[in-house]
Order: structure tokens, then C-alpha cells, then sequence
């Protein structure tokens, strides 16, 4: 009796395993577009830091673009 337990238990896996797979079928082809949209990103990436290592580091702070905006002729926004 065990064994037609086992043998049941091993078809309703296979085919509920068939089913999942039907059910799913561009899953497979977008994993593997966005791995490689991901792939791709990183590599732009890593190529944008190498090429921003020679530049200057550059912070911007509320005076020095208040006094930017004052030169150049427009008045300062109020903030309220």
C-alpha cells in the first residue's frame, strides 16, 4: 500500500510541477533580459566612476547659490 502512496504522491508533483511551468512561460526569457539589463547597468556604472575619479569634488551650498542667483540678476525665492 506504501508503495501506490509514493507512486501517487510522485504524479501529482510531476504534473502540478507541468502546470506551474504552463502557466509561466516568459518568466524564464524576463529573469534573463533583466539580468542582463542589470549586467549592463553596472558596467555603465563602474565606466562612469573610473571617468569621474580625475574630477574635482563639487558641494554646493544655499549662500554660495543665493550669491550665484543674486549675480546673474534673479531675486531669491522666498521660501514660505
Amino acid at each position: 500500500m506504501s508503495n501506490v502512496a509514493k507512486v501517487l504522491k510522485a504524479e501529482i508533483a510531476r504534473t502540478s510541477k507541468r502546470e506551474a511551468r504552463s502557466a509561466t512561460p516568459g518568466i524564464g526569457k524576463s529573469n534573463t533580459w533583466l539580468r542582463k539589463t542589470v549586467a549592463d547597468l553596472k558596467k555603465r556604472l563602474s565606466l562612469l566612476d573610473e571617468g569621474a575619479g580625475n574630477c574635482k569634488t563639487v558641494s554646493f551650498r544655499s549662500i554660495s547659490l543665493f550669491q550665484v542667483l543674486g549675480r546673474v540678476g534673479i531675486p531669491p525665492m522666498d521660501p514660505g
